[in-house]
This record gives C-alpha cells, structure tokens and sequence, in this order.
C-alpha cells in the first residue's frame, strides 16, 4: 500500500504540473492586444492630431476615424475624417502649414491632383464615408519626403486628402503608423 501511495504522489507532483501549464499556456490569447482596427471618437481623431503635429482649424467637424494599432511596437495609424466649407477645397492654403512639423523638419507638399482610387482614400471607400462620381474633385497634400509623389502614405508619414462636392469639402488626414 505504501508504494501505491509513493506512485500516486509522483504521478501527482507531475501531472498536476504539467496540467497548469498548459492551461495557462491556452490563456496567452487573453494576454495579447487586441491588434484589429477600431472607431474612434472626436477626442481621439483631435489627440491623434496632435501627437502627430498636425494643426486643423477647431471649426473643422469630426465624422468619422479608424485607428490602426501597430502589430509590435510603434505608433498606431489612422484615418480620419472632418467636414469643413464648401469653399476650403478652392481655398486650401490655409492647410498648408497645417503641419506644424517634428524633428525631421518636414512639412506638407504643395496640393496636387488625385483620383478617388488612389490608396489614400481606399479606407474612406470601404466604410462609405466618401462616394466618387465623374463630378468628385479630389487633391493632397503629405509630408512623406521619401515618397512625396505617391498617393498613398508611407510608415511615420502623414497626408491630408480634400474631397469636393456641391455642398461641402471633406477633409481625410490619413496617418501612417509605424
């Protein structure tokens, strides 16, 4: 009888080990971020504005944003979306030095023509925030100085998208993550 019970508390002090790790191994999942894209409010767009130096004028009307976590480490990515007059889009210096700049002394390009297609836009097309039709005027600006011709935005890079309609002028700013 003795040596069942030496048996039994072997088998214990193993396979109760060997147990708990593995079920705590099955929990990691509970332990990682949650790493999809998510909405987010006005005082989140305004906060990733200014942690990206990006200055829009306060009259400029939060609609809509989707944040971007980063997959390890580094700054989440969004694209955002306000609404300002009619008129901003024919009258766009004023964004111009909408960037008010970072160490690297970047600043925003001149305004240049894009098609409702380019990448900029891909995420604005996708949650119906902007609808392009042969009347769709659309131009950008952006900061990445390593690509500045392209119509999408590089990592740590920033760009802000007009789109024109009869009625009112949307301002996308599509931050790259890193």
């Amino acid at each position: 009888m003795d040596r069942w019970m030496r048996l039994n508390q072997r088998i214990v002090l193993v396979v109760v080990p060997v147990a708990l790790i593995g079920a705590l191994a099955g929990c990691g999942d509970l332990l990682e971020p949650d790493l999809s894209p998510s909405d987010v409010d006005s005082v989140q767009a305004r906060n990733a504005l200014i942690s990206e130096e990006i200055d829009l004028p306060a009259d400029y009307v939060f609609i809509a944003g989707v944040a971007y976590p980063p997959g390890f480490s580094g700054h989440t990515g969004y694209r955002l979306m306000f609404e300002a007059r009619v008129t901003l889009f024919d009258d766009s210096q004023r964004l111009q030095g909408a960037y008010v700049g970072d160490s690297y002394d970047r600043e925003f390009s001149e305004f240049r023509p894009i098609d409702c297609g380019a990448g900029l836009l891909a995420t604005a097309r996708q949650k119906r925030w902007t609808t392009c039709d042969s009347t769709t005027r659309a131009k950008y600006i952006t900061n990445d100085a390593t690509n500045p011709d392209s119509t999408d935005v590089g990592y740590g890079s920033a760009a802000i998208v007009l789109v024109a309609d009869a009625e009112k002028t949307q301002v996308h700013v599509v931050i790259g993550g890193t």
